[in-house]
């Protein structure tokens, strides 16, 4: 792949580049509503894409890639305001949809802030809209705990055995995450759900909250989710979760537990 001497593309970030993309996204107006996982840029283990993009020796646009499953990768970046409209944000969508396409992805989803007009032409330039997530976020000081007959387990990292079912059901594949902190669901020593938990300081981030299927309906999504957040309470003051516009039953349910909607973003699906 040829990439132009103004772009450094790396595995994964040092810590004085990972200061340097923090300070990028404070000089973003929209920045505060970007979401970077800043814990996992430095952890080449988890095979991202960062690319970054200087002038005169100045970091002024940052683009950087994460992936879940190993068809599909999200993308997000950014440029400083003082650099824009200079096709900084195509040349570096270019490197990374070929660079995903030469690890063998199949699909790249690109995320922007529903409020952004800039973001949202250029992703409707290049992609596809496919879905729209809510940011939900929870304080400590709001959280009501319910009662539970959940039994709530962290899972050695991973292991997965106990939850493959659970996924296939519910996700349609096993999906992997080996910086995450795993917890399954046990009623009277089964597993009925799981959870997923990624740690940013004082912030927790819960992704892939499912149920088995066949024991939805039953109130165990409400006692899992109550169980995992008063867990997390001791390492965390606020916690937050994703979850699709058009999931009204899982909205429902966050909003009734004290989570508040933040921000939104809209997925546009990029074909490799």
């Amino acid at each position: 792949m040829n990439i132009p001497s103004c772009v450094q593309a790396r595995r994964c970030l040092d810590p004085g580049e990972i200061e340097e993309v923090r300070a990028l996204q404070m000089e973003c107006p929209e920045g505060d509503r970007l979401q970077l996982n800043y814990p996992f840029m430095s952890r080449p283990e988890n095979g991202d894409d960062h690319f970054l993009w200087r002038e005169d020796g100045e970091l002024v646009a940052y683009t950087g890639t994460m992936h879940y499953c190993p068809e599909e990768v999200e993308i997000v970046g950014m440029v400083h305001p003082s650099h824009r409209r200079k096709g900084i944000s195509t040349a570096l969508l270019e490197r990374a949809v070929a660079s995903s396409r030469e690890r063998g992805f199949s699909r790249m989803l690109l995320v922007t802030e529903s409020g952004s007009e800039g973001g949202m032409a250029f992703a409707q330039k290049h992609g596809r809209r496919r879905f729209t997530e809510h940011l939900l976020t929870m304080e400590a000081s709001s959280f009501r705990p319910a009662r539970t007959t959940i039994e709530m387990v962290e899972l050695p990292s991973g292991d997965t055995a106990e939850i493959e079912e659970i996924m296939l059901e519910s996700f349609g594949e096993v999906i992997e995450k080996p910086w995450a902190r795993r917890f399954v669901g046990r009623l009277d020593g089964r597993a009925v759900g799981m959870i997923d938990v990624d740690l940013e300081g004082r912030e927790a981030f819960l992704s892939g909250f499912a149920v088995l299927p066949g024991e939805r309906g039953k109130g165990y999504g409400r006692q899992i989710l109550s169980a995992v957040v008063s867990l997390l309470l001791k390492d965390a003051d606020s916690i937050s979760i994703e979850v699709e516009t058009t999931n009204q039953r899982a909205l429902d349910l966050y909003l009734s537990n004290g989570f508040q909607r933040v921000a939104s973003y809209d997925y546009f699906e990029i074909a490799l």
